[in-house]
């Protein structure tokens, strides 16, 4: 019997199937338009999930307007009056810049707009770019050049810094200062210093200290009414050179012989720049005096300028350390005389100090600092960082610890003198390290207890926010509040008196969107107790998508281990561990353990003089314990991988895992031997390389010396040849000692890259080569694509499962 030509079998079979789809509930029939995809690398390397930021800033001394810089549209808000207007729109710089990045600056008087561009990188901070000065009323541009190369093509410039007052402006050309206080097209700068050249610098950091010292290429500084200014003058002719080759690109004839680059770096033990602390009256800018300083510090041993900040017009004060950087020196300097007095010594027996720009009174008369100060009692008491108020003046109890907890301040935002309130940003409390919380304390008081003001704000979503960063309008009552997460971040300006929303300004819900459409990996906090329970390790784990505790999955340790360092935190990120987790089933760790940061001194200070011991035996320890208690954790599928100093920290595990905890592990740009390290970061843990201070340390902290037992592993070594940080020497001289030893290992060379290997297409390569390598048969073992799921990523709608049905009955019915 046949029912529309089809025999009554077939027709029966097809109404079952059509009752069976129209009996799923809805929620079935919907849920694949909702279906999610993996995190895809592309999504990692092209920032696909990142958070979108705000280029909004107060005007100085602004109480409620913002200034708004997007793209190259220039505009204004005022926060209290919800009303804004277009200073410069972004077509004025489109004519004359087209649609390269620029990078703008307003004069203090706003009459002028300091417009950088053509920017070219040199190291982790400073950069080379050209500069015009744009006369907002006017229209007009003038091109930025030295005295004496007005006519000439524009030059590149190193610096360019306004005063805090009117209009007037310092800039850096080849290492020397100048001076320009008008910018008509006539006028020209004055020039300061003359004796510039590639061993002396002037106003602009040498490598060691924009790296380890400032953290930025500035070196100059204004006193608060523009009429003088200092600056630190480095001489770094008895500093020893590092160079390396330039390749170029493959196949052009005129690379056939490689170029150098010459790198003047200090390295552990040997001579550093000689520095000294100059002062420039503006009014007559040919001329400048040397301050003179009592330095407490053996001047055999060069010790370094670490903070310089004006207190009034005419006095500064200045924070020198031996080289040790365990003895701090705080100086009140009088620009009139060029002369200093003592007036704070601190010193750290068992740790190091770190800088920290100090914050100034209004009246100069006190400044505030940040330094360890023991909370507690007895043998459980512990040691934290706050905040510490000196007197320039009063010599007589003149020092007073204001904030106290158990817990870290990390830096200071702002002294509210009208309402006796200082504002800092701390972590969580009860040393929480991976929170980052904003706090205000009594200005005058001793010892207080701080109040958390971002503990209790949540997002627009109502969900909490952990990570905070907050930017204070000029009397305090407005500020503008980024949550950084662990949610998607977001940006608005709140008013201080109630925290409420004053406005919205960045919510990222396209973010949001993209992000619901995405399978993201679950985390798992855990506490491990270390050294005899004396401190914790925190642990966090980013487990797959559709995790299954039943299953085995691998397990792939994600290490940096500096001293001060972290790497839990609650900011909001998706980056390569989550495409790992996401895309790859590896479950995804980081372990802070003794010598991180944010935490207690005590835990910091763990790996003083002895780097490359506890941070890495807490790395196997604390493994080790996941491995034996989470059972989802395949204890033959471990790894470890790092960069930088979590390269070296990779190396070592690797070295002194003799229980066979890690199965491979993969060093990127590591640290070899602390030999060939620069002095003010190794020195600041290691003291100096010699018989007589800790050669021992040194010895011992190599890796070339712990190689026993890295033959039992897998290793993959990488660097960039063209690294100015990590030398590429710190690898070649590991890939030595191991092949002496007759180890076998793996090794990825990139030519003319630097420490971040970033150029073009180079961060895809490693990214894959590191992947091939973890999915090896003697790491990970070949893993099947079932070995990698991350749960189902294909199901069919009921829609689909009726035509292919349809269509399979129909096709086998035809061929019959």
């Amino acid at each position: 019997m046949y029912i529309f030509n089809l025999p009554i079998s077939v027709t029966l079979l097809l109404i079952v199937i059509l009752v069976a789809e129209s009996a799923l509930p809805p929620k079935s029939r919907e849920s694949f338009k909702q279906e999610k995809s993996p995190v895809r690398l592309d999504d990692v390397l092209r920032n696909t999930l990142g958070a979108s930021g705000f280029g909004g800033l107060w005007i100085p001394g602004s109480n409620d307007t913002l200034r708004v810089i997007s793209g190259s549209d220039v505009w204004e808000y005022n926060v209290a009056q919800k009303s804004n207007r277009t200073v410069v729109e972004r077509t004025v710089f489109e004519e004359r810049f087209g649609n390269q990045g620029l990078g703008l600056s307003f004069s203090a008087d706003n009459e002028y707009i300091l417009v950088e561009h053509s920017r070219r990188s040199l190291w982790r901070h400073s950069y080379l770019a050209k500069y015009d000065i744009y006369h907002i009323s006017s229209g007009d541009f003038t091109i930025l050049q030295p005295k004496g190369f007005e006519t000439k093509p524009q030059e590149e410039l190193q610096l360019v810094k306004w005063s805090p007052t009117l209009h007037s402006l310092v800039f850096i050309y080849m290492n020397n200062i100048y001076y320009k206080s008008s910018h008509g097209q006539s006028d020209t700068s004055e020039q300061i210093t003359s004796d510039g050249n590639d061993a002396v610098f002037n106003g602009i950091s040498d490598w060691v200290y924009e790296e380890e010292m400032f953290g930025s290429p500035v070196a100059l500084w204004f006193s608060t009414d523009s009429s003088n200014l200092a600056f630190v003058k480095f001489n770094d002719s008895q500093v020893e050179f590092y160079q390396w080759p330039l390749y170029g690109e493959p196949g052009v004839r005129e690379t056939a012989y490689p170029a150098y680059e010459p790198l003047r770096y200090p390295k552990a033990g040997r001579d550093n720049p000689v520095v000294s602390l100059h002062i420039v009256k503006l009014n007559n800018p040919t001329s400048h005096t040397q301050i003179v300083y009592p330095v407490d510090q053996d001047k055999s041993l060069q010790y370094y300028i670490a903070a310089v900040t004006f207190a009034t017009p005419n006095n500064l004060i200045l924070q020198t350390m031996n080289r040790h950087q365990s003895q701090s020196v705080w100086n009140y300097c009088n620009c009139q005389d060029s002369r200093c007095v003592e007036i704070y010594n601190y010193s750290q027996k068992n740790g190091w100090i770190d800088a920290h720009t100090p914050t100034i009174s209004s009246n100069g008369s006190i400044f505030l600092t940040i330094q360890p100060v023991a909370q507690g009692s007895g043998a459980t008491g512990k040691s934290y960082n706050h905040i510490v108020a000196v007197s320039t003046s009063n010599r007589n109890n003149h020092v007073r610890t204001v904030s106290s907890g158990e817990f870290n301040v990390d830096s200071i935002l702002g002294w509210d003198e009208a309402n006796n309130k200082i504002y800092f940003v701390g972590s969580g409390m009860h040393a929480n390290a991976s929170e980052r919380h904003v706090y205000s304390v009594n200005a005058e008081g001793a010892n207080s207890s701080p109040v958390c003001i971002s503990c209790a704000l949540k997002t627009e979503e109502n969900e909490n926010c952990r990570s905070h960063s907050f930017s204070f309008s000029a009397n305090y009552q407005l500020y503008q509040h980024s949550c950084r997460g662990p949610g998607v971040p977001e940006i608005t300006t709140k008013w201080r008196s109630n925290d409420s929303v004053a406005h919205i300004w960045m919510t990222n819900s396209a973010l949001r969107e993209r992000l619901e459409t995405k399978l993201l990996p679950t985390t798992k906090d855990v506490e491990v107790d270390i050294a005899d329970g004396l401190f914790k390790a925190k642990v966090r784990l980013y487990l797959p998508p559709n995790f299954d505790e039943s299953k085995k999955y691998p397990l792939l340790i994600d290490v940096y281990a500096g001293p001060d360092s972290q790497k839990i935190s609650e900011d909001f990120k998706v980056d390569w561990g989550t495409y790992l987790a996401s895309s790859q089933g590896i479950i995804y760790g980081s372990i802070d353990a003794r010598g991180s940061g944010r935490q207690s001194t005590d835990l910091k200070f763990a790996v003083y003089r002895n780097l490359g011991s506890v941070e890495v035996e807490d790395q196997i320890f604390v493994t080790k314990h996941l491995v034996n208690t989470l059972s989802y954790i395949d204890a033959n599928k471990t790894a470890i991988w790092g960069w930088s100093y979590g390269g070296y920290v990779t190396a070592m595990v690797l070295g002194k895992d003799y229980e066979n905890i890690f199965k491979c592990g993969v060093s990127v740009a590591p640290v070899s031997s602390w030999l060939y390290y620069d002095t003010i970061y190794t020195e600041r843990y290691m003291g100096l390389p010699t018989d007589d201070d800790n050669w021992l340390g040194y010895n011992s902290s190599s890796v070339m010396n712990n190689l026993g037992n890295i033959k039992t592993k897998q290793f993959l070594l990488i660097h960039g040849n063209a690294d100015d940080n990590v030398h590429y020497q710190h690898s070649m001289m590991l890939a030595r000692a191991m092949e002496q030893a007759d180890i076998m290992f793996n090794q990825l060379s990139y030519p003319e890259e630097n420490h971040g290997i970033n150029g073009p297409g180079m961060r895809r390569h490693l990214y894959h080569s590191i992947e091939k390598f973890l999915n090896s048969r003697e790491c990970f073992g070949n893993r099947s694509p079932d070995s990698k799921s991350h749960g189902s990523t294909f199901r069919l709608d009921s829609f689909s499962l009726l035509f292919t049905s349809v269509s399979v009955i129909f096709s086998c019915y035809k061929k019959l």
